[in-house]
This record gives C-alpha cells, sequence and structure tokens, in this order.
C-alpha cells in the first residue's frame, strides 16, 4: 500500500511539475513570438532614433565658463512608457567657443507668416532650466562631451 501511494505522490508531483515547467517555457514561447510580431507595428509608429545625430535637445542644469551641463532625453530609452514613468535622462557637457552662434527662438511670437521670431543671443542669456538645442558638426548622439557649433535657446 505504500508503495501505491509513493508512486501516487510521485505522479502527482511529476505532473505538477510539468505543468508549471510548461507554463513558463510555454509564456516565454508566447512573448517571443509577440514581440517578433508586434515589433514592426510599434517601431512604424515609434521609429528608433538615428545612430547619427548632430543636435540634440534638452534642459541647462548648469553653466561654467565655456561648458554647459545639459539634461537629455537618454536616445535608446524612446519607447513610451507603459506605467507612466518618465524616460532617463542622460548629462552631456556642452563646449562653446568664440565661433558658436547663439540664437533665441520665440514660438510666443509669431511673425506675419506664422514662422517663430528669431533674435540674437549670447552666451549670457542661458540660465539653468532654459530648454535649448546644441549643434554640432560631429556625431553627439553618445559622446558625454562635444564642441557646439550653434545654440538656440527655445521660448514656448
Amino acid at each position: 500500500m505504500e508503495n501505491k501511494n509513493a508512486l501516487t505522490l510521485v505522479g502527482i508531483f511529476s505532473l505538477i511539475v510539468g505543468l508549471v515547467g510548461g507554463y513558463f517555457v510555454g509564456n516565454n514561447r508566447g512573448v517571443v513570438l509577440t514581440e517578433q510580431r508586434l515589433l514592426p507595428v510599434i517601431e512604424t509608429i515609434f521609429p528608433k532614433p538615428a545612430d547619427f545625430t548632430r543636435s540634440l535637445t534638452g534642459k541647462v542644469a548648469s553653466v561654467y565658463g565655456t561648458s554647459l551641463t545639459l539634461e537629455v532625453d537618454d536616445p535608446d530609452d524612446y519607447l513610451p512608457h507603459v506605467d507612466g514613468s518618465p524616460r532617463k535622462t542622460e548629462m552631456r557637457t556642452v563646449k562653446v567657443s568664440a565661433n558658436t552662434e547663439y540664437s533665441r527662438i520665440n514660438y510666443q511670437a509669431l511673425d506675419a507668416q506664422g514662422n517663430p521670431s528669431r533674435t540674437q543671443a549670447s552666451l549670457s542669456d542661458i540660465d539653468v532650466g532654459e530648454v535649448i538645442v546644441v549643434r554640432s558638426a560631429e556625431n553627439i548622439r553618445d559622446a558625454q562631451e562635444f564642441e557646439a557649433i550653434e545654440v538656440q535657446l527655445l521660448r514656448y
């Protein structure tokens, strides 16, 4: 009788292990297949950022001499977060020189054609917390430090 109970318990245990293992293997396979099917649709709606970029937009974290510290969105964190959490950010150091051009673009003041007004600006016009666009002659997608050839101060 003990052998029959032991055999029954081994059978039930094996069945449970098989069902749980099958669930995880099947569920993992389902996730992989779903991602493969949906990834082209997601990338159509939310295209992957280019591997080469010469401009970044971000918020000024600090201004020190001829260097700006800029907080920018992480280019690899481009898909929306379903939990509502904010995008990851990165800090970049922007070097400016005497050749750097500055302008202020004001989207609150439009001209007759509906374009935002543009005025000259300077490094001293840049304040912490201001949103700016920086342009460089090189690929700055992943550069932690780079030289800017143009800085645009944005007003919305």
